[in-house]
C-alpha cells in the first residue's frame, strides 16, 4: 500500500506493547510537533522509536500512521518520508563522506539549511574513520535528513532520532535542536530521545516521560516538565532555578532524598 504523504506525519498508538520492552502505550503525535522522550536507561525510549519507525511490530495494540496501520506501509515507501537515526551508528565503508552520502541518498549535495547548522561541507572529502565522534554524529544526522529532504521541504517528513546530541559539544547540540525546531515549523514531525532535561525543556513542544517500559507522563512541555513528575521518573530530587528576568527555568540535580 502506498503512503498518502499529505497525512503521513500523524501517529496514533492505542494500547501498544512490544513484548517486555514497551508496555501499553497510548498517545497521539501530530504533524508539526517536536517530541522529546526522556527517562532513565532501559525505560523503553529506543524501543518506542523502533515501533514508530516500523522496524519493530507491536505485540499487541494498534499503531497507525495517517489512519492506516503502520505495518501496511512498506519500508521502501516509509523511507521516502521517514528517517531513523540509530543510537549506535556503524558503517562498513571507509570511504569519503561524499561517496557515503551518495550511497544513501543518491546525491552529494547538502541542503543549505542543514549546512548552516551542521557545517558538513568541509568534511565531505574525508573518510568517516578519520573524523571525531562528534563530527561523525553530525554527518549521520545530516545524512538522515538528506534522505528525506524532498519530503521535509514539503512539510511531510517524519524524523526519528535516538540520542542525536549525545556525542556533540554544546554548540552543535543547540545547532541540531534549533534545526529540528525549524523543520517542525515547516510542518514536519520530530521524535527523539534525550537525557538533557534543560535542552528538552527549551526545544521540545511535547515531552514523553518513560519509566520501566511505560509512558508515564506525556503532553505539552510546560505541563509535563514538573519537578514532581521528574522525581517520579528518575527516582531523584531536582531543583528548578528561575533567572532574574523570570524568563528561563533550569532544572538541576539536588542531593537525593526519599521521595
Amino acid at each position: 500500500m502506498l503512503i498518502n504523504s499529505t497525512i503521513g506525519s500523524s501517529y496514533e498508538l492505542k494500547n501498544v506493547t512490544l513484548q517486555a520492552r514497551v508496555k501499553t502505550v497510548s498517545m497521539c503525535i501530530n504533524k508539526g510537533q517536536c517530541w522529546h522522550l526522556l527517562g532513565p536507561n532501559g525505560a523503553g525510549k529506543s524501543s518506542l522509536l523502533l515501533l514508530l519507525s516500523g522496524i519493530e511490530t507491536p505485540t499487541h495494540g494498534v499503531l497507525t500512521l495517517g489512519d492506516i496501520p503502520l505495518a501496511e506501509h512498506s519500508l521502501a515507501q516509509l523511507a521516502t518520508i521517514r528517517c531513523f537515526l540509530h543510537q549506535q551508528q556503524q558503517s562498513e565503508f571507509d570511504i569519503p563522506l561524499f561517496q557515503l552520502l551518495h550511497f544513501y541518498t543518491n546525491s552529494t549535495h547538502i541542503p543549505r539549511k542543514i549546512e548552516e547548522h551542521l557545517h558538513i561541507a568541509s568534511l565531505l572529502h574525508k573518510p568517516l574513520s578519520t573524523l571525531s565522534g562528534g563530527q561523525q554524529q553530525r554527518f549521520h544526522i545530516a545524512r538522515n535528513l538528506c534522505q528525506i529532504w524532498s519530503a521535509i521541504v514539503k512539510g511531510e517528513g517524519l524524523i526519528l532520532l535516538d540520542e542525536p546530541i549525545s556525542h556533540l559539544d554544546v554548540k552543535y547540540q543547540c545547532a541540531i535542536l534549533s534545526l529540528l525546531q525549524n523543520v517542525c515549523e515547516m510542518g514536519n514531525t520530530v521524535i527523539m530521545t534525550s537525557h538533557d532535561l534543560n535542552l528538552s525543556q527549551q526545544y521540545a513542544s511535547h515531552i514523553g516521560l518513560l519509566k520501566e517500559q511505560q509512558l508515564v507522563f506525556q503532553g505539552l512541555t510546560n505541563e509535563v516538565m514538573r519537578l514532581d513528575n521528574l522525581q517520579t521518573i528518575f527516582d531523584h530530587s531536582f531543583v528548578q532555578i528561575v533567572n532574574e528576568h523570570n524568563t528561563q527555568k533550569y532544572i538541576v540535580s539536588a542531593p537525593n532524598q526519599s521521595i
